[in-house]
């Protein structure tokens, strides 16, 4: 089953997606687009666990945020480590949500739905 999603709500919902080389590229445009900028993302959760909020006036925060995106990391040892950092988008068509459909107490309900955005088009 679809589920139709206004632009305003994807901004809104985010999905963690790890930083591998494969997707570091898009990864790194949605970081540069910014959270008010569809297709973006909200925050990057970094090495450490600490999660940065990503604001949307503040065009140098985020590009120094996607440069560091496979930088390795130092440990206590001489060994090198790569990242885990990980960024959380919007939400895009295709994407599988799950929502719980409490109809009773006794019995959860969870279903999955992928998701479709659609935009509203003015014209006058």
């Amino acid at each position: 089953m679809k589920l139709e999603y206004r632009e305003v709500f994807a901004k809104k919902l985010t999905y963690p997606e790890l930083v591998t080389p494969y997707n570091v590229h898009e990864l790194r445009q949605l970081i540069l687009n910014g959270p008010d900028v569809h297709p973006g993302a909200n925050f990057v959760e970094l090495d450490d666990g600490t999660i940065r909020r990503l604001l949307p006036n503040n065009l140098s925060q985020r590009t120094a945020v996607s440069k560091l995106l496979l930088t390795r990391e130092k440990q206590h040892s001489n060994t090198a480590l790569m990242s885990t950092k990980r960024i959380y988008r919007h939400l895009r068509t295709g994407d599988y949500v799950l929502f719980n459909r409490q109809l009773t107490l006794h019995r959860p309900s969870i279903q999955a739905h992928m998701v479709n955005l659609f935009c509203i088009l003015y014209v006058e």
